[in-house]
């Protein structure tokens, strides 16, 4: 480090040697960013309901009407983490995710069902 001096001489002694004392540590040489205070606020807390919604969307998979619910809960702390009031954890998008493809599911059974019982009817009810 070019120009910085750890010891600067002492002019005010009388003593004839010449005696060093170590130079006052400025804040300008202190690293940016180290230190107790960081300057930065508390992170947010993880959304209360974020497992609840995890638990639901992977139950939506294996029952099909607990799904939406994931789905909207997820939507709803979704609103909130945007807001600020909670960070977005893992557990939250997954479990919306999760709620989101057993919805997608949920809709695509109760069609294929409704042409399946259609079908059903139509021809069990045909005069040969």
């Amino acid at each position: 480090m070019s120009g910085y001096q750890p010891y600067v001489a002492e002019t005010t002694t009388s003593d004839p040697g010449i005696a060093y004392t170590q130079a006052p540590v400025s804040s300008a040489l202190e690293p940016v960013g180290y230190g107790p205070n960081l300057s930065r606020s508390a992170p947010l807390p993880e959304h209360p309901s974020a497992s609840v919604i995890l638990v639901l969307g992977i139950f939506g998979l294996i029952m099909a009407l607990v799904a939406p619910i994931a789905w909207i809960m997820g939507n709803k702390a979704k609103q909130q983490c945007d807001a600020g009031q909670y960070r977005m954890s893992d557990p939250l998008k997954y479990g919306r995710i999760l709620g989101l493809i057993g919805t997608i599911l949920l809709i695509a059974g109760v069609f294929f069902s409704t042409i399946f019982i259609i079908i059903f009817f139509y021809y069990s009810f045909q005069i040969y």
